[in-house]
């Protein structure tokens, strides 16, 4: 700190706020002390608050504490000079909320510089003062509140409030209970009923968006109070009300809350604080008033309310389960209530949001929100949960239901463990309206009950896409969704209907802790087996192998073949080289014994030797009818590597059958040696599915590379990398 005259400063011990040290202002001779604080960084147009916690050593008359907050350009004097001051009671000594000065301005334009002095008044020649957990900083202001600080919080006075109605409250400054800084706005009933309260401005709003007005009230007794917001036209004439009503317990802070649309007409409003006194002297305190936008995600369909629960309860149809609107904070829900839903079985327990929201048939909507799971217990319980979508007509017909994405889950033993679910679907045709709904798997959770909160339906690319295409007998995974940028690696893997997981094969690499940069991600899985329930599942994780981010898909039905009687020879990284065959004959199979007899003297039975059984071997006897098959087929042969046989379901092989193909043999079928038709007689022995990525994709040709674009720069502009070019994503 800076003294000028007839000030000495010095750090003491003792008689002190925080730390074990306070500064204390000794004045030289009677009169007025003065310091001023080093210069910090200010921002023009930023709202700034400075506190001075002073300390008073000796009681008595006519003492004064100025906080002063002064702003200057980069060189030279102040641009603005803000004060507020304090008279402290005469007989009080120490520290005191009520000796705490606190000055809030906004930084004026070539404000870069600021700094804070103390001036105490009326001092004796020796008598000192200290100060200590002195503030100065951005001020705390409520986000998106469109009242500045000095309404909000009341720090530094209450000269931008009055009261109003038939008989006015009496409103006074308080610091003995507040609910955020040193300062609050008390009212006083001078009747019994309604106490009114309410700033002396408007703020500007615009009809049709959506507001929020808060604040915090204490009540000296137990009674009920309003939250009103007024809208107003530009002559101030009242175009509207909102009334949110809430019960106040005695002696306790409550937080109040109303949302609403700005009416028609609606250019200004006003917030006001209306508790109801059961007495005159009724005491009741303000604090943290803010009216702002509502903090609804940009673009998000759904109202708020719908969105956060914040104000009142949304109308919900929830089955084995009861729901209800609870307070509750945490950094990762919005606002300060939430939806509880509270099992009543031990099953999926299931809700939807009884409106049904207008969409456009062939827009792409995200449905996500935030599932949060309560632990009873000191062990590890789960939370496993996702969302769906089912979509409407006019009328309210469903026109089709949602198949939704696999249950996230995640476990822990702390009280609360949430995480954040999403999927997205596509409009169809004849849908204009889209229910969202939750689904939470309770069926051995030990949770007992669940919060869910930020709900959001909004247009929005993908996550992912799924195609089963039967031309090439492979499913095309697209994956859109951009995990957090500490991802460094991604697996991919397909989960098949008996539960098993297996990695894709990517362009020249398999997806299993593989390279990662951006996204998409295209992958094509020829190895799905053919007419089976299948999904996938992606994951991500950093450089130290943390998972870091997890995307699930919707079951879809793997590729299927019209006639039963063919089945793919797939190249299982060549997939350019596939081909569909007739199968002429069922398969014979052998399996080697691995077993020896040992014949040991003295004994009268020998003693056998064994092992596992070996693998499958056979012969294959396949029909192909035209010629390009058959140039593929032997073409697949020709490097001997391992081949993948899929068969549909029934057929009597297994959903993916690797081999091993040893000799072969090939003959005309009809004898004729310019007619189509050809038997290959292949010696194929079962083999473990081999590891490896793919080289070209069954997708494209590069006859379809030149067809659509004119040269190698057409190429680069068109395709990110060279997946997208083998699969013309």
């Amino acid at each position: 700190m800076e003294p000028t005259s007839n000030t000495t400063l010095a750090v003491v011990s003792g008689q002190y706020l925080e730390g074990s040290q306070s500064l204390r202002f000794t004045a030289t001779s009677a009169g007025t002390v003065q310091a001023y604080s080093p210069y910090v960084t200010a921002t023009p147009g930023k709202t700034y608050v400075a506190r001075i916690p002073v300390r008073i050593g000796t009681a008595g008359a006519g003492k004064k504490f100025t906080a002063r907050l002064l702003f200057y350009p980069a060189t030279g004097s102040s641009l603005a000079t803000f004060n507020y001051s304090v008279n402290p009671s005469s007989t009080s000594t120490g520290w005191s909320a009520n000796n705490y000065p606190a000055v809030s301005a906004v930084a004026p334009e070539g404000g870069v510089r600021m700094r804070i002095a103390l001036i105490a008044e009326g001092l004796a020649a020796g008598e000192s003062v200290n100060i200590d957990d002195v503030y100065l900083g951005e001020a705390p202001q409520i986000t998106g509140n469109l009242y500045p600080y000095s309404v909000q919080s009341m720090e530094s006075g209450i000269s931008e409030w009055q009261s109003s109605g038939t008989t006015l409250a009496t409103l006074t400054w308080g610091s003995g209970t507040r609910y955020d800084g040193t300062r609050c706005l008390g009212i006083q009933a001078n009747s019994v009923g309604f106490q009114y309260a309410r700033p002396t401005t408007y703020v500007p709003v615009t009809a049709g968006k959506e507001y929020v007005g808060e604040f915090w009230v204490y009540s000296s007794v137990a009674t009920s109070a309003d939250l009103l917001v007024t809208w107003h036209n530009d002559t101030g004439t009242e175009v509207g009300r909102l009334t949110s009503t809430r019960t106040l317990s005695g002696g306790a802070w409550g937080y109040m809350i109303g949302v609403q649309v700005a009416p028609q007409g609606a250019t200004q409003a006003r917030i006001w604080c209306r508790p109801t006194s059961t007495a005159i002297g009724d005491t009741f305190y303000l604090d943290e008033v803010a009216l702002k936008p509502a903090p609804n995600p940009q673009g998000n369909l759904l109202t708020y309310d719908e969105y956060s629960t914040e104000s009142t309860l949304p109308s919900w149809t929830w089955t084995d389960a009861t729901y209800d609107r609870v307070y509750y904070t945490s950094s990762i829900t919005d606002g300060r209530y939430t939806l509880s839903v509270t099992p009543t079985s031990k099953t999926t327990v299931s809700g939807a949001l009884d409106r049904l929201v207008p969409v456009t048939a062939g827009q792409t909507y995200q449905l996500r929100t935030m599932i949060l799971r309560h632990n009873p217990t000191s062990e590890v319980i789960s939370l496993t949960g996702r969302v769906r979508v089912d979509w409407f007509d006019d009328s309210g017909a469903m026109v089709q239901a949602d198949v939704p994405d696999q249950f996230y889950s995640v476990t822990g033993s702390v009280a609360y463990s949430g995480m954040l679910v999403a999927e997205t679907r596509t409009c169809p045709v004849g849908a204009t309206r889209a229910r969202v709904g939750v689904e939470i798997d309770h069926s051995t959770s030990l949770a007992d009950f669940y919060y869910v909160d930020q709900i959001q339906l909004y247009p929005s690319d993908p996550l992912y896409t799924l195609n089963a295409n039967n031309g090439i007998g492979a499913v095309t995974l697209r994956i859109n969704y951009q995990p957090p940028p500490s991802a460094t690696a991604i697996t991919i893997r397909r989960v098949d209907a008996d539960g098993s997981l297996t990695p894709l094969r990517g362009y020249g690499q398999e997806y299993d802790r593989a390279p990662y940069t951006t996204s998409p991600v295209v992958v094509e899985d020829y190895e799905a087996p053919l007419g089976s329930r299948i999904w996938y599942v992606a994951e991500w994780y950093n450089s130290s192998g943390v998972l870091v981010a997890r995307l699930q898909t919707q079951i879809i039905t793997a590729p299927v073949l019209a006639d039963g009687d063919y089945v793919w020879f797939k190249s299982p990284g060549l997939p350019a080289m596939n081909v569909m065959v007739m199968m002429e004959t069922a398969v014979k199979w052998d399996r080697s014994a691995r077993s020896s007899a040992l014949t040991i003297v003295g004994r009268r039975n020998p003693v056998q030797i064994t092992d596992v059984r070996g693998g499958r071997t056979g012969s294959l006897s396949i029909l192909i009818w035209d010629e390009p098959s058959q140039t593929l087929f032997d073409q697949l042969l020709d490097p001997g590597l391992p081949v993948l046989i899929q068969a549909m379901p029934g057929y009597g092989l297994p959903g993916n059958l690797y081999v091993s193909v040893g000799d072969s043999s090939t003959e005309s079928v009809v004898n004729v040696a310019n007619d189509e038709g050809w038997r290959w007689t292949l010696a194929v022995s079962e083999i473990d599915r081999p590891e490896g990525g793919l080289q070209g994709s069954a997708a494209g040709t590069w006859q379809d590379v030149m067809d659509t674009n004119v040269d190698w720069g057409a190429v680069d502009a068109t395709f990110a990398n060279w997946a997208q070019v083998l699969t013309n994503e």
